[in-house]
């Protein structure tokens, strides 16, 4: 009887493709409030309260703070308790934070409510579910984490806009009380629904959707171990913790990001600004940033299907090339004179950053396999955290002192080329001479 009913369940549409659509649309709203419409609130917070752009950059940097800090655990309790309770809790924070930015009216508690927000939106997004995908996808890694990320592109033309229009039509409180509304009643049903706490063995599944032998379908520990054996099949070994951290290529994957990841937040943090004082209006300002958010989607789309078809050990030339591509929309937006120069950096950086993006969780996976996926990623977040607390702030001091960006985006621009170097030497790690099992993380 237990094997009829899983093998009635193998008939069924694979579950993590539902927990793919879900999970892509937790992120859509969540990136789309999080990461790229904070720059529309930068201007309104600084006629309302005189704060400069470095204060304000500050506490978007706190958030990255936040996430260094909570990584490591974050990471743990994913891979310990599942994607599924850490998305819900992170997104019950993310709500409440949003509800508290709306009651702000100093700047102690802008910091407080938006390290809420972080919290939340850290441990609810790619953390979570990243690693989801990751146990539920092994061949189609790539592909399923791209599919999932490229619905955050589409915050471009719809949550950046739309976030802008609020602000714009009701004024900033009410738009950050409505976005802890849509929080809390969009993200935690979809999480709670849909997001599977475990990897798909326990659910009678092998990773991509495969099908077992009615006769393995019912034994757990057979289920598990065939598993394990698809994902060896694929040249994937699953590392603990401190076998991975034992390899000098963790170490080097670890510089690479951290240089990589000064880039992302000054954008995020200093588009809308830094276009508004060229002249542009606040509206083409954000439009152009959901752009560049927008084409983020086809370059996620296609380093994720190229990243489950390369050899694991040209991997790390993927990513050069994502973030060569990324220097180069940096370039652009370093040069920005007239708006032709305003859709060529949206076109290319939006371009490179979602290839950039989008080239790590393959090689993570492939380099370091499925059972320690979220703790690994969390263990490289105290280190990488420092550059995008560092860069935004940095940004903006250089503008209140100098009245312009460009010195701090030309250093940014030199530090990704040369993480675009590092990348070169960090080669798959060495096996590790006892392969533990599933549930040995650490």
């Amino acid at each position: 009887m237990s094997a009829e009913v899983q093998l009635k369940k193998r008939k069924e549409i694979f579950p993590g493709w539902w927990m793919l659509i879900a999970g892509g649309i937790i992120c859509l709203w969540g990136y789309g409030i999080y990461s790229y419409s904070f720059g529309n609130y930068v201007k309104a917070l600084i006629n309302e309260f005189r704060w400069t752009r470095a204060q304000i950059s500050l506490g978007y940097s706190f958030g990255r703070l936040e996430g260094g800090i909570e990584g490591p655990f974050g990471g743990l309790a994913i891979d310990k308790f599942g994607p599924r309770a850490v998305t819900l809790v992170g997104m019950v924070i993310a709500a409440l934070g949003l509800y508290f930015m709306s009651l702000v009216t100093s700047l102690w508690m802008f910091y407080v409510a938006w390290i809420m927000v972080a919290i939340g939106f850290n441990l609810g997004l790619a953390d979570s579910l990243d690693a989801a995908m990751a146990n539920w996808f092994v061949k189609r890694r790539g592909l399923s984490i791209a599919l999932m990320r490229g619905m955050v592109s589409l915050c471009g033309v719809t949550i950046v806009p739309g976030s802008m229009a609020l602000l714009m039509l009701y004024g900033w409180r009410p738009a950050f009380l409505i976005s802890s509304i849509v929080t809390a009643c969009l993200t935690i049903p979809l999480a709670w629904f849909f997001v599977k706490p475990k990897r798909p063995e326990y659910y009678g599944w092998l990773p991509d959707g495969k099908k077992l032998a009615e006769e393995k379908a019912a034994d757990r520990n057979g289920t598990i171990q065939a598993g394990v054996e698809y994902a060896g099949a694929l040249e994937e070994v699953e590392y603990t913790v401190r076998q991975a951290i034992a390899d000098k290529t963790f170490w080097l994957v670890v510089v690479a990001i951290t240089l990589r990841g000064m880039v992302a937040p000054t954008v995020n943090v200093h588009t809308v600004p830094y276009l508004t004082d060229l002249g542009i209006s606040e509206m083409t300002a954000a439009t152009a940033m959901g752009a560049m958010v927008f084409l983020m989607a086809p370059a996620r789309l296609f380093v994720g299907w190229i990243g489950d078809r390369i050899p694991r050990n040209q991997l790390r030339f993927l990513v050069m090339g994502c973030n060569a591509l990324e220097a180069l929309g940096l370039f652009i937006f370093t040069k920005v004179s007239s708006m032709a120069w305003v859709w060529a950096f949206a076109v290319v950086y939006g371009l490179g950053q979602g290839a950039s993006i989008m080239a790590m969780p393959p090689l993570r996976g492939r380099y370091w396999g499925r059972k320690a996926y979220a703790t690994i990623q969390g263990s490289m977040m105290p280190i990488t955290m420092i550059a995008g607390i560092a860069a935004p702030v940095f940004a903006g001091w250089t503008y209140d002192t100098t009245g312009s960006y460009q010195g701090a985006f030309n250093i940014i621009l030199i530090l990704l080329a040369v993480s675009v170097l590092i990348m070169f030497f960090a080669t798959p790690p060495k096996r590790p001479k006892e392969i533990t099992h599933i549930t040995d993380v650490v």
